[in-house]
């Protein structure tokens, strides 16, 4: 059992001592000192309890008892200024290595070892700066204090809101608990984020920090929460050189005016110093710019997967000829990322807006959020396309939702409602780059899509205007 020496006054000593005797703690020996009765009228004395009056200033007296008993631990909450200093100095003469816990309302400095500093001026201002709206919410009383743990509500149009916890990247902070609705939710890969959803952060206090702004800035995140680079992978022995300059261009410009840390580009098989030359004259007046070349590599997918993790991506760029591959298919689809998928060679600077197709509810609730900072960013207009030629889809929660974005980004947006072909009033915007999410039909066999009458299935295979794909959690995980 431990002992623990109390040495207490005031209404804060009180209050803590009403809390302590509550709390029913058996496990600990409590011996508490005081000089005033007031302290402990109407308390009920647990048997775990002794109670010694006195005058703690005192060396003699306080001697008797630290001499009598081996505290392990020792509190000092007492209302005078002086006393508590001349208590403490005496505590550490008589016991020097006893840990001692002291309440200081004064901003008293203390230069012993063994000694915890509760500073309560300060823990009272940060207790209250916290209370104010868009303030991170840090432990107070549990690990190290200094914001090694953090709770953040996710605010509505949050990038982090509808994503699924195993899409978010995770470097140096792990999201370790949910409380929804008042309840805690057991973390696992597959569970979304929700609008109000209260998620505890662990990490270290300077990257909480920025995910907390992360989390709470709705504007201008991409390719966040995925990861912070964008990455281009390229086999200079298997693409031509009008599809190579054409990616890195686009890559350069996503880059330029997507919230990016580093664009990374990987080079495999480069097949003349004619065509690398381009390549460096193009990104030469590009920051952060990271280029890995290898000569004599077949198409190791392998080396993708481990650059995603090593480079922290967030984005890859891919050509549309690098879905034609199976096991690069299966590969890039599983990494669970945004792929930019270039679809033709017009320059990046043709285009000047997004277009949607609604489709699925579910779906495009995730992925709305992320249109809005990539328009943002891109400083593009929406045209969101509410075309039903069958008429048995009840979209209008869906609209509403995106109306209610729009009035948060501000983003030029234009509903177009009516029973067209939404496919064809699509491709109407030929200046347009398509954003839709990544759903399970995508990654099956083109035999199986032949015939499907979903408009991101018909888009993605049509294959007309460059693509920004999402990815999404469905309906058979956990939401």
């Amino acid at each position: 059992m431990k002992k623990v020496l109390l040495i207490l006054d005031g209404d804060v000593a009180k209050a803590l001592l009403n809390r302590l005797i509550q709390a029913n703690i058996t496990h600990s020996e409590y011996d508490v000192v005081y000089i005033n009765d007031s302290l402990i009228e109407g308390i009920e004395k647990n048997s775990n309890f002794i109670f010694y009056k006195f005058d703690p200033t005192s060396y003699s007296k306080l001697s008797l008892i630290l001499s009598k008993k081996n505290h392990d631990d020792c509190l000092v909450v007492f209302s005078n200024k002086f006393d508590t200093l001349e208590i403490v100095s005496n505590i550490k003469k008589i016991r020097p290595s006893l840990f001692i816990n002291v309440y200081n309302m004064w901003n008293l400095e203390f230069n012993f070892e063994n000694l915890n500093n509760f500073n309560a001026i300060l823990e009272l201002s940060n207790a209250l700066f916290q209370k104010l709206p868009n303030i991170p919410v840090l432990a107070q009383n549990v690990g190290m204090k200094k914001g090694e743990i953090m709770e953040v509500k996710i605010p509505f149009g949050s990038p982090y809101a509808y994503r699924y916890i195993g899409s978010i990247s995770q470097e140096k902070f792990k999201i370790v608990a949910l409380y929804r609705s008042n309840k805690l939710v057991l973390i696992k890969p597959t569970i979304i984020l929700k609008p109000n959803d209260i998620i505890i952060l662990v990490g270290e206090p300077k990257v909480l920090l920025h995910v907390y702004n992360s989390i709470t800035n709705i504007f201008g995140n991409f390719p966040l929460p995925f990861g912070k680079n964008i990455y281009l992978f390229l086999d200079l022995a298997k693409m031509s050189d009008l599809i190579v300059l054409n990616l890195i261009q686009k890559a350069k410009q996503l880059h330029l005016r997507l919230n990016s840390s580093n664009l990374v580009i990987k080079i495999i098989n480069p097949s003349t110093i004619e065509l690398l030359n381009k390549i460096k004259q193009i990104l030469k007046d590009v920051d952060k710019l990271k280029i890995e070349i290898f000569y004599d590599l077949g198409l190791d997918f392998n080396l993708i997967k481990e650059d995603v993790k090593r480079f922290e991506v967030g984005l890859i760029v891919i050509d549309k000829t690098y879905l034609k591959n199976k096991k690069l298919k299966k590969l890039l689809f599983n990494l669970n990322l945004p792929l930019f998928k270039s679809n033709s060679i017009l320059s990046f600077l043709h285009y000047k807006e997004i277009s949607i197709v609604l489709d699925e509810i579910k779906t495009y609730e995730q992925i709305s959020p992320i249109i809005f900072d990539i328009a943002m960013q891109l400083k593009f207009k929406i045209n969101v396309i509410d075309s039903d030629p069958v008429g048995d889809k009840n979209r209008s929660v869906l609209v509403e939702y995106i109306q209610n974005l729009n009035q948060i980004f501000n983003i030029d947006t234009n509903i177009i409602s009516n029973h067209n072909n939404p496919v064809k009033e699509l491709f109407k915007f030929n200046n347009a780059i398509q954003i839709l999410p990544i759903i399970k039909q995508m990654k099956q066999n083109f035999i199986f899509n032949l015939f499907s009458t979903n408009s991101d299935i018909i888009s993605f295979k049509k294959n007309k205007l460059d693509q920004i794909l999402i990815p999404i959690i469905e309906e058979n995980n956990e939401i």
